[in-house]
């Protein structure tokens, strides 16, 4: 995602269009993932850096009714050149990924790891 503007209309619409199956909804920005990347030994998961990358995840109990809502999800998002790319993984839980091809996994040491690898670092207090 190109500005944090983005990033708050993505969030309203997921809240709008994706009401009852949105479990979470995150935002990491390049800082953070590409220090956590770096020290995980992870690539970056676009080969164009943005300021900010966003997860969605959702959990429906129609897995073919959500994965339809996520994809006319993305397909907006994307037409009106709110988030400039993303893709659909289906899985246990459906996640949608703007700019992130990262496994659910993969995701999760990104996240567990950001205070840390900052401390470590010293941007933090």
């Amino acid at each position: 995602m190109n500005s944090f503007e983005s990033v708050l209309q993505t969030f309203k619409k997921a809240k709008e269009d994706l009401g009852e199956i949105l479990s979470s909804c995150e935002y990491i920005d390049a800082l953070a993932m590409e220090s956590v990347t770096g020290n995980l030994n992870l690539k970056l998961p676009t080969s164009q850096k943005y300021p900010f990358y966003m997860l969605i995840e959702s959990s429906g109990s129609n897995g073919k009714h959500d994965e339809e809502k996520l994809n006319t999800f993305l397909e907006d998002i994307m037409s009106k050149e709110i988030v400039a790319d993303g893709t659909v993984a289906s899985g246990p839980s459906h996640m949608l990924v703007s700019q992130i091809n990262f496994f659910k996994l993969q995701y999760f040491w990104v996240r567990l790891y950001i205070c840390e690898i900052f401390y470590h670092r010293k941007y933090g207090h």
